[in-house]
C-alpha cells in the first residue's frame, strides 16, 4: 500500500511584466571590451575562474558578444527588471533594445531554451514524488516561463513515480476553463492510481 499524496492544487508562478521601453538605459556605464584589461574580460574570467565566479551581467554579456557587451547586458537587465524578465522576453522585445541584433537575440533565446530543456529533461530513473515541493520543482523551470494559463497533471504509478505530465488545457493569458472530467481522463486511460494537478498563473 502506497501513501497517497495531497493534490497540489495550483502552482503559483509570479511573472515579471514585460513592457520594456525601446531604450531603458542602465544607470551605470560599463567599459567596452577594448577598455578592459584582458584579465577582466568576461570570456577570460569564465575560462580562468569558471562560470560560477561571474556575475549575471557578465554571463549575459558573453551571450551578447558585442564590443559593448557589458553595457548591452546591463541595459537588458534594466529593461526587463532582471534575468527572469530577460528569459521571458520574446524576440521582438529583445530586438527593441540597443545593441541587440537578430543573432544576439537568437543566442540569448537559445541559451535560455537549453537551460529549460535541461531542467525538464527526464532522468533515466523515474522521478518519485514524496512531497508537493517535489512536484513543483519538477515543473517550475518549464511552467514558470509560460505566457498563458496551463493546466497539467502529474500522473503517478503505485509507488508515486512519475508516469507522464500531460497538458490538459491551455487557456488565455489569465483564464483557464475546463470540465472536471477532462482532468481525470488521461489518468484513467493510463491506469494511474494517483495524480497531481498543476496550474500556473501570471501575476497581475
Amino acid at each position: 500500500m502506497t501513501q497517497q499524496l495531497p493534490l497540489l492544487g495550483s502552482l503559483a508562478v509570479e511573472a515579471v511584466a514585460l513592457n520594456p521601453q525601446p531604450y531603458d538605459k542602465a544607470p551605470r556605464r560599463y567599459p567596452t571590451l577594448r577598455e578592459l584589461p584582458e584579465s577582466e574580460r568576461p570570456v577570460h574570467r569564465m575560462n580562468f575562474y569558471g562560470p560560477a565566479a561571474l556575475s549575471t551581467t557578465e554571463l549575459l554579456a558573453i551571450l551578447a558578444g558585442t564590443p559593448h557587451q557589458l553595457q548591452d547586458a546591463a541595459n537588458l537587465m534594466a529593461a526587463f527588471a532582471g534575468i527572469e524578465g530577460v528569459a521571458r522576453a520574446n524576440m521582438p522585445e529583445l530586438l527593441q533594445q540597443p545593441g541587440i541584433g537578430a543573432t544576439t537575440a537568437a543566442r540569448i533565446k537559445a541559451a535560455f531554451e537549453l537551460g529549460r530543456r535541461l531542467m525538464v529533461q527526464p532522468s533515466p530513473d523515474r522521478h518519485q514524488i514524496r512531497t508537493p515541493a517535489d512536484a513543483a520543482n519538477l515543473v517550475m523551470a518549464d511552467m514558470g516561463l509560460l505566457e498563458q494559463e496551463h493546466l497539467r497533471t502529474i500522473l503517478l504509478d503505485t509507488k508515486n513515480r512519475v508516469v507522464d505530465i500531460p497538458t490538459i488545457y491551455v487557456g488565455s493569458v489569465n483564464t483557464t476553463m475546463i470540465r472536471v472530467a477532462e482532468v481525470f481522463r488521461e489518468a484513467i486511460r493510463r491506469n494511474c492510481p494517483s495524480l497531481i494537478v498543476l496550474h500556473n498563473h501570471r501575476a497581475p
